[in-house]
């Protein structure tokens, strides 16, 4: 049995879309040069498609954001999967954002390689800001940490290093 957390879209998610869609439609429908049309509109769609698009697979789709189960964790809309041998560990970090989820890999590198290539830049981020390239921000999830750190404890191996979350 598979413990999913999904992406909850919050206002302040969505907010940057809205203002991102509002600006696009007013400039396209008030300029005249096609050209400028073109400059206008494509960024703005590829704006839109890099927020809506997590929101689209995972609460329409039903895409889990995060999935723990006996064989390790996996994170459909990144493209990761780690087995529980490959998790160092599981721990909490706040921040000016909130409370943040790392899920601590043994080797960083190998999951920037399993991400998504536009992901990648952030997960470097990560791994500079928390030590790891995956960091979950608890506001956008449809499940608290507390139910995360059950799963984690329940599913984890009690042979690994250290158990749940931290």
């Amino acid at each position: 049995m598979n413990f999913q957390v999904r992406f909850r879209p919050t206002f302040s998610w969505l907010r940057i879309p809205a203002i991102v869609l509002v600006v696009a439609i007013g400039a396209i429908t008030t300029v005249d040069n096609t050209v400028l049309r073109v400059v206008i509109g494509v960024p703005s769609a590829l704006a839109l498609g890099i927020f809506l698009i997590p929101i689209v697979f995972s609460t329409i789709c039903r895409i889990p954001a995060l999935v723990v189960n006996a064989d390790g964790v996996r994170l459909p809309l990144m493209r990761v999967h780690l087995s529980w041998t490959d998790i160092a560990r599981v721990r909490q970090a706040s921040d000016a954002h909130g409370n943040i989820l790392l899920i601590v890999p043994s080797d960083p590198q190998a999951v920037l390689q399993q991400a998504r290539p536009w992901l990648r830049a952030e997960g470097r981020a990560g791994i500079a800001r928390y030590g790891t390239p995956i960091a979950v921000m608890s506001a956008n999830l449809d499940r608290t940490f507390d139910e995360i750190q059950e799963a984690v404890a329940r599913f984890r191996p009690t042979s690994q290093d250290g158990g749940g979350v931290r």
